[in-house]
């Protein structure tokens, strides 16, 4: 934002957007979510069954609750595959 201070002087500050709180995006408060709230995460308690097999390394991540839905596309395939 640029503002005029006086003849021939200006002060250009920088301030997060009002409209959208810095996150590039805004959606109607009449078009929100009702599931999620408009925050695009729903909590959700999931079960897998996962077969360890003798020699696996196990690895858990942020406590292996908090994985996004697309961080689990092409489970049970090996490595490097999909």
């Amino acid at each position: 934002m640029i503002r005029p201070l006086g003849p021939g002087m200006v002060q250009q500050i920088q301030q997060r957007c009002s409209n959208c709180s810095g996150s590039g995006s805004m959606v109607p408060p009449s078009d929100v979510c009702g599931t999620c709230k408009g925050k695009g995460l729903v909590a959700e308690k999931k079960t897998f069954e996962v077969t360890i097999e003798p020699g696996m390394k196990q690895v858990f991540v942020d406590g292996a609750e908090s994985l996004p839905v697309s961080s689990l596309e092409g489970a049970g395939q090996p490595a490097g595959v999909g």
